[in-house]
């Protein structure tokens, strides 16, 4: 495998769509990563990922006064360091309104949608139980895709299926009712739903909707389906108890109208791809 170490891949310079980072998002970024992430073809998380990054550090940029620079070794199997770095993403969530302490659900949009204030002040006076934040990510679809976010948690434990039908289900259903909304305005929507794994860490589950079908995607019985998936990795999956997992992606199937689980991320920055 080659490498390049120190290599920059991110900043506080000016980027393409007219913003700065800051130091202290760069920071954010560095602790998120963690010990490793990994890069991933075209960021599709179906295919064999091209290698990873680690040793994630903020310095500096010696050649420009009071800029920083996130700085990371690579390690790719492809050709060159353009391709590898091609497949490279991040995200992070920011706050917008002030009511996130006591907020039920949240909704994270992306730009250039995070500047727009008639909608944020829009979304905000539907639902006292909403909070609105920005999803500041690095993808292949940087400006179309936003994030809705349950704060509502509940444990793999038994009879967990009660909590979540009677807690859990109303709260996404009222939660996607605003989905149509949001695709009015050209946007598409993530699912993030948190829940415990057998010894109580938590577990950030995405779902991937069929982009245009949000409606028919975003159902609380496709959701459940989905998360019994999950339990039944965490189940049998011999890492995941022993080493423990920070994230789980499903993404709808048109061909099987399911939700399967197509990537796993592990606390020790290993990633497991699920064809």
């Amino acid at each position: 495998m080659k490498y390049i170490l120190n290599q920059t891949i991110s900043s506080t310079h000016e980027d393409s769509q007219g913003e700065k980072n800051t130091k202290e998002f760069l920071l954010a970024l560095a602790e998120r990563f963690g010990e490793r992430i990994p890069l991933h073809q075209h960021h599709d998380m179906r295919l064999e990922t091209l290698g990873y990054l680690k040793n994630f550090k903020v310095v500096p940029d010696e050649e420009s006064s009071g800029e920083w620079l996130l700085k990371a070794d690579v390690y790719f199997s492809c050709e060159t360091i353009d391709e590898a770095l091609g497949g490279f993403s991040y995200s992070i969530t920011e706050p917008i309104s002030d009511n996130f302490d006591v907020a039920k659900y949240q909704i994270y949009l992306p730009w250039p949608h995070y500047n727009n204030q008639d909608l944020i002040d829009e979304l905000l006076s539907e639902d006292k139980d909403l909070a609105v934040g920005k999803w500041r990510k690095k993808t292949v679809d940087p400006d179309t895709v936003g994030l809705i976010y349950n704060v509502a948690i509940f444990m793999f434990a038994p009879l967990w299926t009660n909590v979540y039908n009677n807690h859990v289900a109303p709260m996404i259903k009222k939660l996607f009712s605003k989905t149509q909304n949001l695709k009015s305005k050209g946007l598409s929507i993530d699912f993030i739903q948190q829940a415990g794994d057998f010894k109580g860490e938590l577990i950030q589950i995405q779902f991937i909707p069929d982009r245009g079908n949000e409606e028919k995607c975003l159902k609380e019985q496709l959701v459940y389906e989905g998360l019994k998936k999950v339990e039944n990795f965490l189940k049998t999956d011999p890492d995941a108890n022993t080493v423990g997992i920070v994230r789980v992606k499903l993404m709808y199937d048109i061909f099987i109208n399911q939700y399967r689980l197509i990537h796993v991320q592990y606390k020790s920055g290993k990633n497991k791809r699920i064809p």
